[in-house]
């Protein structure tokens, strides 16, 4: 099979989710499979680098990837037969890889990998900023994948 793998959950980000990830990708290319992989610019697990955004209030390591025009262009030219989006936001223009995939003819599926409710719970003990937080994981985190009945794969 031919897959594209978009995350920013790679090295040099430390954490479960980027060693899961890590893993996965060896495994899906070890199992013989065609494996491209767009990620943060610093990444060196990345084939391919998308423009991103380090959170630094909350981890410099962490960045906030952006969708490209070479991104759309490989979705386009390159015939994939599956998009794996790891970790779909707005930001990363879930909605907008989804239905472009699907014109395509492209199989989509997702992966979550951290409660962010639960994250936000934890971290953000003001009741005010609490709300609005737990709004934005739920309208801008959850919401494309769940509005768009897009498969959830649990790797």
């Amino acid at each position: 099979m031919k897959i594209l793998i978009i995350s920013e959950y790679l090295h040099p980000q430390t954490s479960g989710i980027t060693i899961r990830i890590e893993y996965y990708i060896k495994y899906l290319k070890k199992s013989g499979h065609h494996v491209t992989v767009y990620g943060p610019k610093r990444c060196p697990t990345a084939n391919r680098k998308l423009t991103s955004i380090p959170l630094y209030f909350f981890n410099p390591d962490i960045h906030q990837c952006l969708p490209s025009f070479q991104l759309y262009k490989d979705i386009l030219f390159e015939e994939y037969d599956l998009v794996h989006i790891v970790g779909p936001n707005f930001f990363l223009g879930t909605i907008i890889l989804y239905l472009f995939c699907k014109l395509l003819g492209i199989i989509v599926c997702t992966s979550y990998h951290t409660n962010l409710l639960d994250f936000v719970k934890e971290y953000c003990k003001n009741h005010l900023l609490y709300k609005l937080m737990s709004s934005f994981a739920i309208y801008f985190h959850y919401y494309p994948t769940i509005w768009l009945n897009i498969p959830i794969l649990h790797p």
